[in-house]
Order: C-alpha cells, then sequence, then structure tokens
C-alpha cells in the first residue's frame, strides 16, 4: 500500500471537530464537489501520496471484540453503508474523545475513497485524516443547490504540502473483503505536541494496535532478506553473496532497520539489492522496523555440527 501512486480522489467529506469553541463542531451534510483539477482534490491526493510514503506510517490491525471497527471500515468500502451517515459517525467519535482532552489538537476530519493509478485490481481505498489547524489552509461551509451544508477548504496557501505542514494522523484502510492475513490499514500516528496523548488516534479512536511487534520483524526481515539473496545466488559471486549475508546478520542487531536506506546502500550488485528489497517489501509494510536483541541474537548465532 505504501507503493501507491498517482492518487484520484474518488469522495470526499469533510467535518469540523473542534469541541471547544460554540461552533467547531460542524457535520457535513454532503460530499464535497469533486471537479476536475479542483485545488482541494489536489491538496487532499498530495497528503494522502505523502502520508502513505512517511517514514513513521505503519501497519495496523483493527482490534476484535465488541467494539472493533473492522465490519464498520469493511461494509463502507463495500459500499453496503452510507457513505456521508457513517462518515459524520465516524467525526462524532472522534469529536467526543477530543472533547474530553483539551491536549489534543483541534482541526478538520477527512474522510475519503481515493485510487492509486498504480494499483489496477484495487477499486478503492479509505482515507480517514485528521488535519490540524494551521496557515495551510482556511475551512468554509456552503450550500449544495439542495441546500445541503458541506464543509470545504479555501485559502489553500499551496497544494504542495511541505515538512512542516505534513500529517500528524491519518488512517489508509485497506479493502477488508475478504480480510487480508497480514494488516488492514496503514497508520500514521505522530504525536503534535509533547503532552498529547500517545497512540489515542490509533487506539481509541481507530481501535486498532499495530500489526507485527519487533520481535515479529526481525525475524521476518531476516527470512524475507536471506529468501530473497538466495533467489540470486547462481547468479553473483560468492564474495558479493557473503557480504550481503553479514550485512543481513549485522543489520537484525541494529535497534532499528531503516528498509529502503540499508538496501540501497548494501554496496552489493544492484540485482541483489533489488531482489533483497523487493522479498523484505513483500513481507513487511512499514518504511523502518524495531529489532528484538535476543530474537536476533538467536537467529545469527553459530552452530557448530559436531561429527560422531
Amino acid at each position: 500500500m505504501r507503493s501507491a501512486t498517482d492518487i484520484t480522489i474518488q469522495r470526499a467529506i469533510i467535518h469540523g471537530v473542534n469541541p471547544h469553541v460554540a461552533d467547531g463542531f460542524v457535520l457535513s451534510e454532503t460530499s464535497l464537489p469533486i471537479r476536475r483539477d479542483d485545488p482541494v482534490a489536489t491538496f487532499l491526493s498530495n497528503h494522502i501520496q505523502n502520508g502513505l510514503s512517511d517514514r513513521a506510517v505503519r501497519a495496523g490491525r483493527f482490534a476484535d471484540g465488541d467494539d472493533s471497527q473492522e465490519e464498520l471500515y469493511r461494509l463502507l468500502l463495500l459500499g453496503r453503508k452510507n457513505f456521508v451517515k457513517t462518515s459524520q459517525a465516524i467525526a462524532t467519535s472522534l469529536h467526543d474523545i477530543m472533547k474530553g482532552d483539551k491536549r489534543i489538537s483541534v482541526g478538520t476530519l477527512v474522510v475519503c475513497f481515493f485510487k492509486a493509478g498504480n494499483h489496477d485490481d484495487v477499486k478503492r481505498s479509505l482515507a480517514v485524516l485528521k488535519l490540524d489547524k494551521g496557515d495551510a489552509f482556511r475551512t468554509a461551509t456552503e450550500k449544495d443547490r439542495r441546500g445541503r451544508r458541506y464543509m470545504t477548504l479555501s485559502e489553500i496557501r499551496d497544494i504542495m504540502p511541505t515538512t512542516r505542514e505534513r500529517l500528524q494522523k491519518c488512517a489508509f484502510i485497506r479493502p477488508l473483503d475478504p480480510r487480508p492475513d497480514d494488516y488492514d490499514l496503514m497508520v500514521l500516528d505522530r504525536q503534535h505536541a509533547v503532552d498529547e496523548p500517545a497512540q489515542f488516534f490509533t487506539e481509541s479512536f481507530l481501535k486498532a494496535k499495530l500489526a507485527s511487534d519487533p520481535a515479529t520483524h526481525t525475524r521476518q526481515f531476516h527470512k524475507s532478506a536471506f529468501a530473497g539473496l538466495n533467489s540470486v545466488r547462481k547468479n553473483i559471486s560468492m564474495t558479493a553473496y557473503n557480504h550481503v549475508r553479514r550485512a543481513i546478520n549485522t543489520a537484525v542487531h541494529s535497534q532499528q532497520i531503516d528498509i529502503d536506506d540499508w538496501a540501497n546502500n548494501l554496496g552489493a550488485p544492484q540485482k541483489a539489492r533489488k531482489a533483497v528489497l523487493d522479498a523484505v517489501r513483500a513481507t513487511i509494510p512499514d518504511a523502518t522496523v524495531e529489532t528484538d536483541a535476543t530474537v536476533a541474537s538467536q537467529l545469527t548465532k553459530k552452530r557448530i555440527i559436531r561429527g560422531r
């Protein structure tokens, strides 16, 4: 999902979620009009593109249980739930959480369907974006021809988001029917301020958790990297093979691995770098992984075979 490019906004709705002022909670009654070359649609698609490629985005899994959100998002993606009413319920949930904790930054919530041009097999995915109040845009409330209210963005300073304006909280949800075995969504839950409650967006709002842990990531990285390396073993020299093998074993002893940077700086033939990176990427959707020292030691300890 992180590899998605050429993002097209298919349908979007914006809600105001500021519980601390009298007119701060605004639920749109209809979707945002999407027109060709619309600056709002371009602004949103660029934010989605940036969010998916952010180094801090992580694979997540909806928690099981009575309050699980998996069914809601699955049915919404299938078109079996009303888009406007469901988005209003999602915004109300976020508003209620924010109302009880003034440390959470106020802003607007965007719910939108989008399609990636390089993923023809995926009809649509869903983005849930919390846009914090700032100077990158202003909000405005308008009405359509039928008198239905909707929020939009106006006075957009720059349709290309800068590092300073990067998303702090967002989720990108895959089609969930059938439910994927590995992860349900990619989530970015960066703290806006030092006193903001950690992981409120992921755990309290989305009712989700990270799809993997350091121990699992360490095993996945080691196994998939060696699978990629072994797939080209006959096409590279033994010197190159041993160099990459040592690099894999060394990497799992790092506290954190930036997968792309690590692969691109292997100092090995391009075919070996690509094979290893493709294999790891097929297994681990995250840009970086935390490793587990105990598991790393188990995977790399020397095995001595004693003769009889």
